[in-house]
C-alpha cells in the first residue's frame, strides 16, 4: 500500500509541476504583452523548487527528500526585489471558463511573482526583454513536455501494476 502512496505523491507533485509551468507561462506572456507598455518592470515566478521545499516543510508527515534537484540556470529566479499583486478574474456568468481551474483565484496568484531582476532598462522605464522572455517561453513548453511524459510513463507503469495484480 505504500507503494501506491508513493505513485499518488509523484502524480500530486507532478501535477503541482504543471500548475506552476502554467503560471510561469501566464507570467511570461504577460511580461511580452507589456514589451512596449513604459514603466512596466518584468515579473518572474518563485522557483518550483523553492515551492516544493515550502509545501514539504506545511506538510511534515511527508517523506523529505534527501535534496532537491537544483532548477537549470536559466530558470532560476533571482532575488525578490518587489512583490507584485495579481489581478484577480471574475467569472460573470455560469458559462464562462473557471480561470482559476475551480480554486477560486487565478494559477499565478497561487505562487510568488516578483519583479525580475532588470538587465536592460529602456528610456521609457520598461524592463522587459523580449530574447530572454521567448528563451524562457521556449523552456517553460519543453518543460511541460517533460512532466507530461513522465506523467504519461508513470501512468502505465501503474496501470499495470495494477492490472498483473
Amino acid at each position: 500500500m505504500q507503494g501506491v502512496h508513493r505513485a499518488m505523491q509523484i502524480f500530486s507533485i507532478a501535477s503541482q509541476r504543471a500548475e506552476w509551468l502554467s503560471a510561469r507561462l501566464a507570467v511570461i506572456a504577460s511580461n511580452v504583452a507589456n514589451a512596449t507598455t513604459p514603466g512596466y518592470r518584468a515579473r518572474e515566478i518563485a522557483p518550483f523548487a523553492d515551492v516544493l521545499q515550502q509545501q514539504l516543510a506545511q506538510a511534515p508527515h511527508m517523506a523529505q527528500p534527501a535534496r532537491l534537484a537544483q532548477p537549470e540556470q536559466s530558470m532560476q529566479a533571482t532575488q525578490p526585489t518587489q512583490a507584485v499583486q495579481a489581478t484577480q478574474v471574475a467569472r460573470t456568468h455560469p458559462a464562462h471558463f473557471d480561470a482559476a481551474g475551480g480554486t477560486g483565484q487565478p494559477a499565478a496568484a497561487r505562487f510568488e511573482v516578483r519583479e525580475a531582476r532588470a538587465g536592460i532598462t529602456t528610456h521609457s522605464g520598461n524592463s522587459v526583454e523580449l530574447e530572454k522572455e521567448m528563451l524562457a517561453g521556449a523552456e517553460t513548453v519543453r518543460a511541460f513536455q517533460v512532466n507530461t511524459a513522465l506523467v504519461r510513463s508513470w501512468h502505465r507503469m501503474f496501470m499495470l501494476a495494477l492490472r498483473d495484480n
